[in-house]
């Protein structure tokens, strides 16, 4: 139990445990998480709504009928009219939020060194802070940058994080299936079947599939033909099996029922950091 500050009217502690801040805060991120994803589904529901209809009305136009033309008029202005009032409205907002995604990232980042600089001897026994997958401004950061590969890639990369961070409905699995897919398009586009079958990585197999290429291949043949700088290619071919683990590590999102948040984030952000890896290695800028 904590006491309000009198003095702010804010509503948050002005003393104690840090305990119940913590609950405040997350009860209150949490309420605003649902306001914003709500709104969101609510104008994404009605700008395509308005795009689906737009040929009707456009037929109409041509039609010449004046009075139900003159009506739909009427409508689109007062459309335009709250849009406009939104976007002025929640500009800063959307501003403040960005700004409280990097402030975070940089507080829990920080907050074990600074703890560990300030009193050497201090034992914290917990887990080591785990970061969350990406702030809003490192997701737009490489998804620009795979955007070079393929610019549907750049798409299914920042998928990845407004589904985990932006929807309310199973989120967690949403994110595996498009890091996943994040992953196989990077390197399908990277390594493409004939080519890898023609280098001295690949080799028939057996069974059903002989021509089958497989993924550690892919990634073999990728270090060697896209990462300029020998001794770093030699370093993310020797790291092939450990991209194909946590590549597997992905398929979680097969699972029905209810998943286990705290290992699909560790998937996710391994995934996140591998992929970073190799976007930098390549040269992507």
């Amino acid at each position: 139990m904590y006491v309000e500050s009198t003095s702010s009217g804010s509503g948050v502690p002005s003393s104690g445990s840090m305990g119940p801040m913590f609950d405040d805060l997350q009860a209150r991120l949490d309420r605003l998480h649902s306001g914003f994803v709500d709104g969101a589904e609510a104008v994404g529901y009605t700008r395509d709504s308005m795009r689906l209809i737009r040929p009707f009305w456009e037929h109409v136009e041509q039609s010449g009928d004046t009075p139900m033309i003159d009506s739909g008029t009427a409508y689109l202005k007062s459309v335009v009219f709250t849009v406009e009032q939104l976007e002025t409205e929640t500009k800063g907002s959307f501003d403040l939020t960005r700004g409280l995604a990097r402030s975070a990232t940089t507080f829990g980042s920080t907050s074990v060194a600074t703890a560990s600089v300030a009193n050497p001897e201090m034992n914290l026994s917990v887990p080591p802070y785990q970061p969350v997958l990406v702030t809003p401004d490192r997701t737009d950061e490489y998804a620009a940058k795979l955007a070079q590969v393929d610019p549907p890639l750049g798409n299914t990369y920042r998928a990845t994080s407004q589904i985990l961070y932006g929807t309310r409905a199973d989120p967690e699995r949403g994110a595996l299936w498009e890091m996943r897919q994040s992953f196989d398009h990077f390197f399908d586009k990277l390594a493409p079947d004939e080519e890898v079958r023609n280098s001295k990585f690949w080799s028939p197999k057996s069974g059903d599939n002989p021509n089958q290429v497989t993924r550690e291949e892919r990634i073999q043949y990728a270090a060697s033909r896209h990462v300029a700088d020998k001794n770093e290619a030699k370093r993310l071919a020797a790291a092939s099996e450990q991209m194909v683990h946590t590549h597997q590590k992905l398929n979680q999102a097969h699972k029905r029922g209810e998943l286990d948040s705290e290992k699909a984030n560790k998937a996710l952000v391994a995934m996140q950091l591998l992929l970073e890896d190799w976007a930098d290695a390549i040269g992507l800028e």
